[in-house]
């Protein structure tokens, strides 16, 4: 299969008031290759569309009415902005409305949030189910949602007062002067990965986060972290130029021997109820976040783990002592626990000794899953939960959990003598996709790369078309498997590589695959973002996290709709001018299942002013690149710092 690459010209035309209606949710494919443009067609209908507190009808007496912010927000929208949909119960994606706690439910198409007020890059974004989390160029975190605020369903019950309800509007700083590099998050905690290779953990709620402030010394970082200020007897000294943290962390320890010289951690992922760490020496670590965190032996640990004391898991969920009193959070002091919100309920880090002598260069996390990929050969590792079949073992293999790593033999599903190489991993909930990078026998130049999908597809997010509710063996996920495109420099066909592959951590996940398309395009195209890297979506969509603008799943990859571009029309809409016919050509599809639209969403490269989420200007010329992140039922582009 080719993959067929548009002229230049088409792959930036002007944008027009079809592409508005795109942002609106009501964007339509023109699929059929035998339709034809002729030159008497009339103009379309001005649009009469509403949708997400925006109103635009055909003009009356040049004036057009238009109710709520949205596209004042969309047109005030920096090239470097922040774009949201999806899930918004929780406040992650937008603040309350004024004067109330809720605000609107889902976000049908993408625009901007305002948690994020300048246009800027960051290090790292999460969207969590109740709670959403991200990191600035200087390595600080910040945290917002119901999840922060403790109005979440189950934190404990927690009230906040009605005076703290102005913040809500804004982003909080979190922990500080870690040097954050990323974020691994659970339903109730954040672990954080820094600079130097240390990991923090952190609440998700406010009030947890400030509950230790008050301890003897002073310090809310707690156990204490030793440094060479005290290997010579300078602790005090140490401290007087260490910046306080800010909150209530954890810095967690290695058991056993700890790390080697010169060794340190380099990637955090989690899953439901557990954590994987990988170092720099390409050794394994995990930990259980709770309870949980072995129930299906995807710590690579043989062992379940104890229920626990009463003092680390209750009976019942403790009230906090006394309930927020007064307005300063920073005065409570919490008695007990549940396992599920305690950054203390474990500390420690656990070689997975089964993986020793094996040099890992990526690990992944499914919700009770685990993945590891090997260095040089390329071959995958797994161990966890396997009711969908999704460690990938086979049709023929029916156990439910696999308890230690064991080998994925992604070849079964290619004819003998085919040659593979894994180049990424990728896990989310109950799904698992491969890349994988293969060639004949006897055709080595002839190359291809694919994606391959085991696990659940009740939602369509195994991509081939179907509606499996369980799937052990790989199977390709179309038309994102198997491209090529033709190189000028090297008269050959060349593989379409896949750059990235995000999965959501919901239940019923939304998966985005992100095309090198950009490898071969002409270097000044790219550099004036004329040409970027296509972004494909399939999975889950009832909450419209899919970005199409449709509450409805999907079991085959589209491509996704520009995000600015496509309320460009309902910009020029509210000026004083009648809207512009739609150009059919700007929403012609390829004909094929997954229609290429002309005008579609593409993720470009370049360099951003970095700022705080205050909007304090931290560093200018910060090499970035647009992302796109799928979150719990919640999906989001942002620009990511390279």
């Amino acid at each position: 299969m080719s993959y067929s690459r548009l002229s230049p010209r088409l792959r930036n035309l002007p944008f027009t008031a079809a592409a508005a209606s795109a942002a609106l949710g009501v964007y339509v494919y023109y699929t059929q290759p035998s339709s034809q443009i002729r030159n008497d067609t009339q103009p379309v209908n001005p649009i009469d569309v509403k949708n997400d507190g925006l109103e635009i009808r055909p003009k009356v007496a040049g004036k057009v009415k238009t109710t709520g912010a949205t596209a004042e927000a969309i047109a005030q929208a920096g090239e470097h902005a922040v774009w949201v949909w999806g899930n918004n119960r929780n406040n992650t994606l937008l603040p309350p409305l004024s004067g109330s706690t809720s605000a609107q439910s889902t976000i049908k198409t993408a625009r901007p949030t305002p948690y994020i007020p300048r246009d800027t890059p960051l290090r790292d974004l999460v969207l969590a189910e109740q709670y959403a989390a991200a990191v600035d160029a200087k390595g600080d975190l910040w945290l917002w949602g119901n999840g922060y605020w403790d109005d979440a369903p189950g934190n404990m019950g927690v009230h906040v007062e009605q005076s703290h309800l102005g913040d809500r509007a804004k982003a909080q700083k979190s922990l500080r002067g870690k040097n954050i590099t990323s974020l691994a998050a659970s339903p109730n905690k954040i672990y954080a990965l820094s600079s130097s290779g240390d990991i923090y953990a952190v609440a998700s709620s406010r009030v947890l986060q400030h509950s230790r402030l008050l301890s003897q010394n002073g310090n809310a970082e707690s156990p204490k972290s030793s440094s060479w200020w005290d290997t010579f007897g300078l602790g005090r000294i140490g401290k007087a130029f260490a910046q306080d943290p800010g909150v209530d962390c954890v810095k967690l320890g290695v058991s056993g021997d700890g790390l080697k010289k010169g060794e340190r951690f380099t990637s955090l992922v989690a899953g439901k109820s557990h954590i994987l760490a990988l170092t720099s020496a390409g050794r394994t670590f995990s930990m259980g976040l709770n309870p949980n965190g072995n129930s299906h032996s995807q710590l690579g640990t043989r062992t379940i783990l104890p229920i626990g004391n009463p003092e680390h898991n209750p009976s019942s969920p403790q009230p906090l002592v006394p309930l927020l009193a007064s307005t300063s959070p920073a005065q409570e002091v919490i008695s007990a626990l549940p396992p599920s919100h305690d950054i203390r309920y474990s500390t420690k880090l656990n070689q997975i000794t089964s993986l020793s002598g094996i040099d890992i260069i990526q690990i992944a996390a499914g919700e009770n899953t685990s993945f590891f990929r090997t260095r040089g050969e390329g071959r995958v590792l797994g161990l966890g939960a396997n009711a969908f079949g999704q460690i990938g073992l086979g049709a023929m293999s029916s156990v439910d959990i696999v308890p230690v790593p064991t080998e994925i033999v992604l070849a079964k599903a290619y004819p003998g003598g085919t040659t593979l190489k894994c180049l990424n991993v990728a896990a989310g909930a109950n799904n698992t996709y491969f890349t994988v990078e293969r060639s004949a026998t006897g055709q080595p130049h002839m190359r291809y790369v694919d994606l391959l999908a085991v696990g659940s597809g009740l939602t369509g997010t195994l991509g081939n078309g179907l509606w499996s509710s369980a799937n052990g063996s790989p199977v390709k996920v179309k038309t994102v498997s198997g491209l090529q495109e033709y190189s000028e420099a090297t008269q050959s066909f060349v593989p379409l590589d896949i750059a990235k592959v995000s999965v959501s951590s919901s239940p019923t996940p939304h998966v985005f695959a992100t095309l090198h398309t950009v490898a071969l395009s002409d270097a000044a195209g790219v550099q004036s973002k004329m040409y970027g890297n296509d972004c494909m979506t399939w999975g889950a969509g009832t909450d419209y996290q899919l970005g199409n603008g449709r509450r409805s799943n999907l079991s085959v990859p589209q491509h996704l709709p520009p995000l600015k571009g496509a309320a460009k029309g309902v910009i020029d809409a509210l000026g004083n001018s009648d809207p512009a016919p739609v150009a059919r050509e700007t929403t012609l599809g390829s004909g094929t299942v997954s229609p290429m639209p002309h005008s579609r969403l593409q993720l470009h490269a370049g360099k951003a002013d970095a700022y705080d989420l205050e909007g304090n200007l931290i560093k200018r010329n910060v090499p970035a690149e647009q992302t796109i992140y799928a979150g719990h039922n919640a999906s989001a582009v942002y620009w990511k710092i390279v």
